[in-house]
Formats: structure tokens, sequence, C-alpha cells
């Protein structure tokens, strides 16, 4: 009976579940002489509902949370180490159900069980499924961590262990675990760091004497409740992107092994920025610096002092490959392009419930993105054929199931394709970028995806290591059309770095070419006959040669005149044969040859075009002939109803002439910036080329669709005003360059003014723009989601946004601004619904029938306000003063 028992407990127990239990944070202070060190229960004011921050000192768990879990029976005996497999989170987050799938080894049923379980689920243990050694498993504390924004820290490294309040005498199918933190959480506000402007941050690294370890690999005992043997003395915090280097508090959050640096001893900050790094050392006195477990440590260091060391210059560059021929084994760069904006893949790889969120956009100047840009985004790639693997230097990335991918330490490779400017990588599914409404994520998705509007495949930015001391050369244009008259003229070469003269050799006699005034200067004769063409070869030591076309037309034959299109018309003789040069501006049908023919002086409809030796249908293809070129053709006037013709041209030769014509080629912009401003673009083209487009810096961003450049400025916080430009190129066309000027912030006192209407951003109806930033002139307002249920979104119905209950709208001024009024247009929708602000006062008279104008007035750098416990507030516009 005994047996049949145990049997029947074993079935009962194999689903495990564990329930959360808060810890409350103790109070601590202390002081030294030469900086302030509090450690506090005082808990920040955070905005998100992730278990990344303190809710009062409780653990709030997110839907991504696992653990491990095991046992211990007072026979001696310990059960292996098991992931749970499923979770159960609460809706604040407070409480959190795990279950996992385990077995129970043959012992005595005389005893007791106690429960154990650490948090998160790779830190501990990793894959050992293995009793543990008298409750001891090796442990990670990660050394470079994550932000995931300001003011929270990175979960992988917030490193728990759960005890069983309850000591049982069998195994239970339920039981309540209370949760210790190991670890110490940090706060290091750093102030007044001597940056520029429109400098970016990427790490803050700490770092203690070598003797006291922050991180790292090490023990964690069950038992003993203790940490042990951590290896590392630095913890390298990844700041979110484009975080501003210039300021005058940042408060850099990170997890650490419980530590003592004695008096005497020294802590080290390193703040890494897109311009190098600035460091100070600080030693500690009386009482040392200490980061005690469970508890939230704060400390404040003064960099302004701080030593810059400048980033070394490197001519090493990660450029963009677009065919499969150039997918060699190498570093790379991943990416995805959506909007005319480049989001990368992060190295080291992380998932986030199976997916990589794409937070980090890349410039891309030119095919290339910098060294200093790519850091932090590089990955390798070895390629064997059209199979790829993606590595960044522990594990590979495979595909997992559903939209998930997983990775591992062996080997995973992607079959991969060159197709629509993008590489396709392939494993059951899509490796595929997804906007995901403004979360853009990287995840592997159905191949129906492909080429979606919300999708994009990947580019790749492989590593090419340049010498900025080679010798390089290179000229303005490698094919000149030249008329048949005489005619001189110059092409512009660049030289960097060449050794001794540069050569030049003609390959004709009629065309003689020398070096001027550093540009390439040539005369060609007057061609009496055929067309002809010459080359033009430059060479110089320790370069390729580079070699110029030159293309000369044919002379007009014998005894044909060459007259306009209007005198053409006019002598209407059916038999004398005339030759007409002018642009070809319609067609009707290419196969045939049938198309307009302008000059300055009128049109003429060519109906048919034939070889010099009177072949039809031949010269569209052979000559590929496109609106916009200039052509020249003999034959005889008729006409045709009332249409002046030409029929059976006779094509003599062309002078390709593509032609881009934004509207405007000037733009200029105030310092607030504009977004989605277009401008019309005429193509003159035939046979189909597309027109691509790129910016000069990255504060300008530009797309091209449809015969229209849509553009937007981002703010100038700077007092200086600064100049972009704006390429539109295609194949054979001359490139257009729009030039934006924008000016800088005003440095006057006189109090500025400026609107935002909410319905004209171009939001899609009930999509969220909770995190989105909009400008009022250089102010900015965030809707954010906060505590609610539903995420700030704009619906049509109504045409406003709304702010659900318990979200916020925080507008901020500019930098070393204050913002006196706001004045919002709003609607409730219930009367029982408030909308307050943090600071200052704020009244309205809105109601659920109109919409009305609420004022706020005070002084502050940043006003929140909240939106009340039920439903929620309609805001169509908002109007700021600072000054």
């Amino acid at each position: 009976m005994k047996n049949l028992m145990k049997i029947m407990m074993l079935v009962a127990v194999a689903a495990m579940s564990f329930v959360s239990c808060s810890n409350e944070f103790e109070d601590v202070n202390v002081k030294n002489e030469t900086f302030e060190l509090v450690i506090s229960a005082e808990k920040p004011a955070l905005e998100s509902d992730s278990r990344t921050e303190f809710n009062n000192g409780s653990i709030i768990w997110s839907a991504s949370d696992q653990i491990r879990a095991c046992y211990y029976h007072s026979t001696g005996v310990w059960s292996k180490y098991y992931a749970s497999t499923t979770n159960n989170i609460s809706a604040d987050g407070s409480t959190a159900t795990f279950s996992g799938f385990t077995e129970f080894p043959a012992q005595s049923t005389e005893g007791t069980y106690t429960f154990y379980a650490g948090y998160p689920k790779n830190a501990i243990g990793g894959g050992n499924t293995t009793a543990p050694n008298a409750g001891e498993l090796s442990v990670e504390v990660p050394t470079k961590q994550n932000m995931p924004k300001l003011g929270t820290f990175d979960a992988n490294a917030d490193i728990m262990l759960g005890v069983a309040q309850d000591v049982v005498a069998a195994p239970v199918t339920e039981i309540s675990v209370r949760w210790y933190r190991m670890v110490a959480h940090g706060c290091v506000t750093l102030k007044n760091l001597p940056a520029e402007e429109g400098e970016t941050i990427y790490t803050v690294t700490f770092t203690a004497p070598e003797s006291v370890k922050l991180s790292g690999n090490g023990t964690i005992n069950f038992v003993d409740e203790a940490m042990s043997d951590l290896d590392n003395n630095t913890v390298a915090v990844t700041l979110p992107t484009n975080t501003a280097a210039k300021f005058t508090e940042l408060p850099v959050w990170f997890c650490s092994a419980p530590a003592t640096i004695a008096a005497g001893a020294n802590l080290t900050i390193a703040v890494e920025t897109t311009r190098g790094t600035y460091t100070r050392t600080i030693t500690a006195r009386d009482g040392g610096i200490k980061f005690m477990q469970n508890r939230y440590n704060t400390l404040s260091v003064d960099m302004a002092s701080a030593t810059f060391t400048a980033h070394a210059v490197s001519a090493n560059v990660y450029k963009q490959i677009t065919s499969m021929a150039e997918l060699t084994t190498g570093e790379y760069v991943l990416a995805a392009l959506y909007n005319g904006t480049y989001y990368a893949i992060p190295a080291p790889l992380t998932l986030s419930s199976g997916k990589i969120t794409a937070l980090t956009t890349m410039t891309v100047v030119d095919g290339e993105i910098t060294e200093i840009d790519a850091k932090g985004h590089v990955l390798t790639l070895t390629a064997n054929g059209n199979k790829v693997s993606v590595f960044d230097g522990v594990n590979y990335i495979t595909y997992n199931s559903s939209t998930n991918f997983k990775l591992q330490t062996e080997a995973a490779t992607w079959t991969v394709a060159y197709d629509s400017n993008m590489f396709q990588f392939t494993s059951t599914r899509f490796f595929l970028f997804y906007w995901n409404n403004g979360a853009p994520r990287f995840g592997a998705y159905a191949t129906s995806n492909w080429g979606g509007a919300d999708y994009s495949g990947l580019y790749l930015f492989k590593k090419t290591v340049n010498d900025p001391n080679a010798p390089s050369l290179s000229v303005a244009q490698t094919e000149v059309e030249l008329e048949n008259t005489e005619c001189e003229g110059t092409v512009a070469i660049e030289a960097k770095n060449i050794e001794g003269a540069i050569n030049v050799e003609s390959s004709a006699d009629w065309l003689l070419a020398d070096i001027e005034d550093g540009n390439l200067y040539y005369i060609a004769e007057a061609n009496e006959g055929v067309a002809r063409t010459a080359t033009v070869t430059l060479s110089a030591e320790g370069v390729a040669d580079v070699v110029v076309t030159f293309n000369q037309k044919a002379a007009a034959a014998a005894g044909i005149q060459e007259i306009t299109v209007a005198e053409f018309i006019e002598k209407a003789d059916a038999t004398t044969v005339y030759q007409l040069t002018g642009k070809i501006t319609r067609v009707v049908n290419e196969l045939y040859g049938n198309f307009d023919v302008t000059d300055e002086t009128g049109t003429i409809y060519v109906y048919g075009l034939v070889t010099p030796e009177g072949v039809e249908q031949t010269q569209w293809a052979a000559a590929g002939l496109k609106i916009g070129d200039t052509i020249t053709i003999q034959g005889t006037y008729t006409l045709y109803g009332s249409t002046h013709e030409i029929e059976k041209a006779v094509y003599v030769s062309h002078v390709a002439c593509s032609e881009i014509k934004p509207a405007k080629t000037t733009v200029s912009v105030d310092a607030a910036g504009v977004s989605n401003q277009t401008i019309a673009v005429e193509e003159n083209y035939f046979n189909g080329q597309t027109v691509s487009v790129k910016s000069s810096q990255s504060w300008l961003t530009v797309s091209y669709a449809n015969k229209t450049l849509t553009y937007s400025v981002a703010e100038n916080t700077s007092t200086s005003a600064r100049q972009a430009t704006a390429t539109l190129s295609a194949d054979g066309a001359v490139d257009a360059v729009i030039t934006f000027t924008q000016t800088g912030v005003s440095t006057g006192s006189d109090p500025v003014t400026a609107s935002v209407d909410l319905t004209a951003q171009g939001f899609s109806n009930a999509t969220s723009i909770s995190g989105q930033t909009i400008t009022v002139g250089n102010a900015t307002i965030v809707f954010d989601k906060a505590s609610a249920s539903n995420a700030p979104a704009y619906y049509n119905s109504g045409a406003a946004v709304r702010v659900y209950n318990k979200g916020t709208m925080t507008v901020k001024a500019p930098s070393g601004k204050k913002i006196t009024n706001i004045v919002i247009n709003g609607q409730l929708n219930t009367t029982k619904v408030t909308f307050t602000a943090n600071v200052g006062t704020f009244t309205h008279s809105w109601t659920t029938s109109s919409y009305t104008d609420g004022t706020w007035t005070g002084s502050s750098e940043s006003v929140t306000f909240t939106a009340g416990v039920e439903k929620h507030v309609r805001i169509k516009k908002v109007t700021v003063t600072y000054e």
C-alpha cells in the first residue's frame, strides 16, 4: 500500500509551482569626507511596469521571467535542478506562479522536503540538471549589463534566491517561496560630464580594486543563502541608444555582488562616448564605499574634472555589400531599413521573449558605417557558399519555434539569398525586422511577410580595413559625351597621398589631354566622319589606373543640312532630307520608335526609326534611348492629318541626358525641426530607372518614392546653425543636391511660444504612441503608458490622443529653459476622470461634450500630467511657452 501511494504522489507532483513573495529593502546611511554615499529605502519615481525597476522595494515580475528550482530531502538527497517552463504573472506584477516538470528519486518517505528556487534561469546553474553538491551551484553576475532605459537596471543581473516558507513532510503540488536578493543595486549619479553637444554615451564602466569582486562567475549556496568566488572587479553598463553625454545629472543603474571598497582604495568610473573616454577615479575615505546586499545603494560623483582620451582615429569602416559574391567570412553589422532609418542588431546577441529588440539606429553614409558607430553591433558571419552562421563570440542564433529565435553554443546555419536589395536569411522561417507599431524587433517570421510594408530583410555591412595614408586616385566622371565640333573641357580629379607625377595617356590623336590646375584638361578635334570613341588613362604609383572614356558624335552626312524643328516644319519639303537634333520628350511606342523630339523651336513626331542601312525597330534596344536623351535624326517632312511628322527617321546618334529636377534645391528649417515634409521631383526617364537618395548627416532623414522626397529634420539643441545635403542619384543622371540649413537655438531671454497639433502628426488610428517624442518648438512632449492598462494612442474617432487612466503626458523645456505656460485643448471621456500636474497649477473646464482649453502655469523644466483612475482624457493640441 505504501508503494502504491508513492507512485500516486509522483504523478501528482509532476508539475511543481513556486509562488513569489516580496522582500523589503532596509535603511542605511553612510557618509565620508570626499563624497556623499547614501544607501536608503528611498525609491526613485519610475515609470514602467518592468521588473527591472523598484516598486517600494518589492519584486515586480514580467512575462519573460523564468526560474530554476530544486528541493532538498532531510535524508541528504538533492533533487535535480529544473527550469520552469511556464509562468503566470499577476496583473500588477507583484506575484508570479512558475511551473516546471520534475521527478522525485527513490528515498525514504520519512523526513522533510525543503524547496529552493533561483532567478534568473540562465544565471544560476546554467544547463546543469545534476544534483547540487551540498546545495552549491554555479552563478553569474553579468559583467556587461544593459539599462533598458534610463532609471532601470538589467534584470539578468538581479540574482535572487527563493526559499520555501514551509518545510513539508511530503511532496506537494504548490508551495510559496520567499525571495532574497543576493546582489546590491547601485545607482551612481554622474554629474557635469564635460562633453560636447551632440555627443552620446556607449557605456559606463565601474572598476574596483583587483581584490574587490563585483561581477563574473562564481557559486551560490542554497543552504547558506550565500554567493561567493566571483572573479571580476568591473561592471560595464551599456546605456540606452542616443543617451546624451552632455548632462547635469545622469543616474546609472547596475547590480553587483555585495562589496566594500575600503578606505584609501579607489573606484574608477570610465564613460565611453562617441568621441572618446572620460575617466575619473575617486578614493574612499572613512567608512569606505559599500554596495550592500538587498539594498538600494546611491553614490554621487562629479565628473567635471574627468580626464578625456579621444578615440584613436581609425579608417576602418563597415561597407555595405550588395551581392552573394561579396558575402564571405568576416565581421559584419547586420541592419534593417525602415522608413529611411537603419536599425542594427546588437552584439552580444540578447533575446527578449525570443526576439531581438531593435533599439539602435545606425548612421549610414555612402553605404558605410564608421568603426566607432559600429561598436556594440559587430557579429561574425562564417560563410560557406549560401550557408551562413551568425556568431557573437559566445552564441550562435538559430530558429526556435513560432516567431522566436534561440541562442546556442553549437554552430547553426541559415540559407542566404540576395533579393530585392536585401539579404534573405532562411531557416524554416525568415530572419526579418518588424516595425511592430513603433516597438521594432527582429524575429523569425513567416516567409509570407517578405516584402511587407512593416518588414525588412537584412542589410549587411562588412568590416573593411583601410589605410588612411594609402594613395588613391579617382575622377568625377568616367564617361564624357562630345559634340562633333571642336570642343574642350575639364574633368575633376581627386588624388590623395600620391607620390610623384600622375601620368596621362590618350588612345587617339584627335583627343589631347593633360593635367592642369588639378583637373584633367582635354581638347577634341572636330569630327568629320562617323561617331568615335577614345580613352584617357591616368596612372600613378601605388594606385590602379583610372580610365575616362570620350564619345564623340558623328559629323552630319555630306549634303544634308542641319536645321531646327521650326525650320523643318516651315520648309514642309517632302523630298529633301534634313538633319534635326532635340530631346526625346514623349514615347508613344518604344518597339517601333514612335516618339516626340523637341528643341527650343518646337516639336516633331517621329513615326518609326531605322538604322542608316534602313533596318527598322532596332535602335531603342541597341542604343538604350530614353526620355530626356538628346537624339540626332535625319528624314523628310510628312503632314499626317494635322500632325507634323518624320516617317522612318534615320538614327544618327544620341547623348544620354537623364535628369532629376527637385522642385527646390535649398530648404531652411528653424531649430525646432520638422517631420515628414515633402518636395516634388521631376524625373526625365525611360526604361525603368530608379532614383535613390542619401543624407549627409544623421539629423536629416530622407526617403524617396513616387517622385517625392520626404524629409525630417531633428531638433537642433545647439546655438550654432548647421547644414546637411540630400543627394538624389540614378544611373546616367547627374546627381541632384538639396541643401538643408537649420538655425541654432536662440540665446535670447524672450519667452518662446510654440504649438503642436496632434491631429496633424500622421499617427495611425488606434496605434500606441507611448514613448514617442513630439517636438513643440524646442520643447518636447512624451506620452507614456506608465501604470495604465492601455498605452496612449491616437484615434480617428474624436481625432485626438487618448491618455488612459494612470497614463502620463510629460512636457520638457529645452536645455537651460523653464516652462511657464502650457495650454492644452482637451476633453473628458467621463466627468469622473481627472488630469493633474505634478508641479504648478492646472485649471480647465473640460467636459464630455466639447473640446476646450485648459491652462497650466508655473516655472519648471518638466511638467508631468497624469490621467485619473477612470476612463481617459482626449487631447488635440498643446501650446507651450518657455524662457
